[in-house]
C-alpha cells in the first residue's frame, strides 16, 4: 500500500492519534474513525509541509488498516506492507521536489523483489528507504 511518512502518528492531532492507538482497533472501529474523520482531525496542526488534515489523516488510516486489520485477513503465504516512496517528481507534483519518480520506485521494487514467502519480521510493517519505520 502506498502511504506517506505524513501518515505516521507523530504528524496527527492528539484526537486521531489516540483513536488509532486504541488496542481494540479493528475494522469496525476503523470505519467509525473514517466516518468521523472531520471531528477527529479538528485538533490537527499543519506541519512544516503546510498540508491540512485530510492527506496525513487518510494515510494514517491506511497505515493502521495495514498494521492491524489486513494481516488478519491474509492467507498463510501472503503479506502486506505500507510504504512511503518519498516526495517524488510526478505529473501531480510541483517543481523542485527531491526525488525522481524512478528514485521513488526504489522501495516498492525492493519489496516486490523480496523472496515470495511470508516473513513475520516484515509483514504489516511501514517502509521508507528500504527500511522499517515506525507507524
Amino acid at each position: 500500500m502506498v502511504s506517506s511518512t505524513l501518515g505516521q502518528l507523530g504528524f496527527q492531532g492528539e484526537t486521531l492519534r489516540k483513536a488509532l492507538e486504541d488496542p481494540k482497533l479493528d475494522l469496525n472501529r476503523l470505519h467509525e474513525i473514517a466516518n468521523n474523520f472531520l471531528e477527529l482531525t479538528k485538533d490537527f496542526k499543519p506541519s512544516q509541509f503546510g498540508v491540512e488534515s485530510s492527506y496525513p489523516g487518510s494515510k494514517a488510516l491506511l497505515n493502521f488498516y495495514v498494521k492491524t486489520v489486513l494481516p488478519t485477513q491474509l492467507g498463510s503465504n501472503q503479506q502486506v506492507y505500507a510504504l512511503c516512496p518519498g516526495w517524488c517528481a510526478t505529473d501531480m507534483g510541483v517543481e523542485g521536489v527531491p526525488l525522481s519518480a524512478a528514485e521513488g520506485a526504489d522501495t516498492p521494487v525492493y519489496l516486490i523483489e523480496l523472496p515470495f514467502r511470508k516473513d513475520d519480521e516484515l509483514n504489516a510493517k511501514f517502509f521508507s528507504k528500504r527500511a522499517i519505520q515506525s507507524y
